[in-house]
């Protein structure tokens, strides 16, 4: 009955498989680079920068330019260090900022809700726990219900896995 199904999805398992991987590939890239972010903004270390500068990048293709702030700050090892700052605008220039240094050097002001990039780990676990839930309903699937192995009773009709149950308006679905 179900053969053209079971014999379709033999042909595409393979693909989905790889389109699977490929989906899995992206969203842990992005996951990285987000556990970096939260991380910082978590538990990176505290520090104070001064704003030295803030400028417009070349416009592209219509977009207007990202602002890209500058600065310098002392690390809790007493070194003076220089680089980009995330999360402060022109306004800052000249001001000290409190930061925190994150594990590629740079300094992020503000707080978590102003990088969203720090919630794409959240999107991979919703995934795994999609993915975990879509593979136990397909096995789940894959088992045939003992009900409807037997032959259908003389006085309960049936149309196809739905059972029309005599004297209502109502199917049992299934069960």
């Amino acid at each position: 009955m179900a053969g053209w199904l079971e014999r379709t999805a033999r042909e595409y398992r393979g693909r989905l498989i790889v389109a699977g991987a490929c989906w899995f590939l992206v969203v842990g890239l992005f996951s990285v680079l987000g556990a970096m972010t939260a991380y910082t903004m978590l538990w990176g270390e505290t520090t104070t920068a001064r704003v030295a500068k803030c400028d417009y990048e070349v416009e592209r293709e219509g977009r207007p330019g990202d602002l890209v702030c500058t600065g310098t700050w002392r690390t809790g090892a007493g070194t003076q260090e220089s680089g980009f700052i995330e999360g402060v605008d022109q306004v800052d220039v000249g001001r000290d900022e409190t930061v925190r240094l994150g594990p590629g050097g740079d300094a992020y002001a503000g707080s978590i809700t102003d990088h969203p990039i720090a919630f794409a780990p959240l999107v991979l676990v919703l995934t795994v726990v999609f993915y975990l839930w879509f593979f136990w309903r397909v096995r789940r699937a894959d088992r045939v219900d003992p009900l409807f192995t037997q032959a259908p009773d003389a006085d309960m009709p049936t149309t196809g896995n739905v059972r029309v149950i005599p004297g209502g308006d109502h199917t049992d679905v299934g069960r």
